[in-house]
């Protein structure tokens, strides 16, 4: 008996664990309230992403991993035993099967490379592996000083990066509702021609966009910061409009607002045509 083809078994893979509803459980770790009309007024209210304290919790659990400590940490929790985000991982090994074997993926907004930890113990066996996060300054001095490890890389931007790298995946998990301006940012992004582009773990709503304030719970760390529940109409539209045909969706995260529960999304996206050129001109971060 022949073995499979690796591409068609891969196919075959990801179509079967993304026909697989998975029930996210929910995480009453955050809280959202208000409706804002402004990014400025919300903003005002916060204590932001740059407090110290998120800094300091996170790099500390981030050398954790590092060191083999803990399997990866989120929000810089750590965790001690393996748990995949396969809705992502499916999509990325697509796309390596795709590339003969070759995964690089760009991931804006990554942290000290949160996801990179939790997902390398199955991508480490692709032919070629790299990850790249884009973050802010300190992060990435920080990441760059003592997280170059295995295939993870740290950038300041989305145009240095794919001057770089030439990712063929660009990761969105957990980021668009806490840009400013995402739909600024969405559009200058899949201008950039990414073959593959995954949005995960996205505030996604029916109707209109909503600007709230984000209350994280003080046992993960003392932090508030502005957060939109964006129109899941207009983000679809303006990735379809960039010539990307939407491949499978599903729910990620549970979590309240105004004393119910919402279902944060995630979409795979693959760009219309055989090969893609990325396009290395122009600034695109935030």
């Amino acid at each position: 008996m022949k073995h499979m083809p690796f591409k068609l078994f891969l196919q075959r893979a990801l179509r079967q664990v993304l026909s697989q509803r998975v029930v996210p459980k929910p995480r009453p770790t955050e809280v959202f309230t208000g409706d804002y009309a402004l990014w400025e007024e919300a903003s005002s209210l916060c204590k932001g992403y740059s407090a110290g304290n998120i800094f300091e919790k996170t790099s500390e659990a981030a050398l954790a991993v590092r060191d083999g400590k803990a399997v990866f940490e989120r929000d810089s929790v750590l965790f001690f035993h393996r748990e995949f985000r396969w809705e992502i991982l499916a999509p990325m090994l697509w796309q390596a099967a795709r590339d003969g074997g070759r995964l690089n993926v760009l991931d804006f907004g990554g942290s000290l490379g949160s996801i990179y930890f939790q997902s390398r113990h199955l991508l480490d066996v692709l032919s070629e592996m790299r990850w790249s996060v884009v973050e802010q300054a300190r992060y990435v001095e920080f990441g760059r000083r003592e997280l170059t490890v295995g295939g993870l890389r740290f950038y300041p931007s989305i145009a240095e990066c794919v001057e770089s790298e030439k990712p063929n995946v660009l990761l969105l998990s957990s980021v668009l509702q806490y840009l400013s301006d995402p739909y600024a940012f969405l559009e200058s992004a899949v201008d950039r021609n990414f073959p593959t582009i995954l949005v995960d773990r996205t505030a996604l709503i029916e109707g209109m966009d909503r600007l709230t304030i984000q209350k994280v719970t003080p046992d993960i760390y003392d932090a508030s910061y502005p957060a939109w529940f964006l129109s899941q109409e207009r983000v679809q539209g303006m990735i379809e409009s960039a010539g990307y045909t939407l491949q499978a969706e599903w729910e990620a995260d549970r979590l309240p607002l105004d004393g119910k529960t919402v279902t944060f999304k995630g979409a795979f996206y693959v760009k219309n045509g055989a090969r893609t050129t990325l396009r290395g001109a122009g600034s695109c971060h935030e």
